[in-house]
């Protein structure tokens, strides 16, 4: 494939990043307009906010592990 390139990180970060934002924005709308339940859609940010921050914790072990190594 002459003439591609691949997306630069910063820009698919963005992308995952809008994906996020718009999901949780549908779930919001849905959890209000539709089950009525405004605080219905926190359990599912709880949960993504616990998976990114473990994320965060073991990213930092493996930079942390690398340093150490000889």
């Amino acid at each position: 494939m002459v003439g591609t390139s691949m997306p630069s990180n910063d820009t698919v970060n963005r992308y995952v990043v809008a994906g996020i934002v718009i999901a949780l924005l549908v779930s919001f709308l849905y959890s209000v307009l539709i089950a009525g339940r405004p605080l219905g859609w926190l359990g599912v940010v709880i949960l993504l906010a616990i998976f990114h921050l473990g994320w965060r914790f073991v990213r930092a072990l493996e930079r942390i592990a690398d340093a150490l190594e000889p």
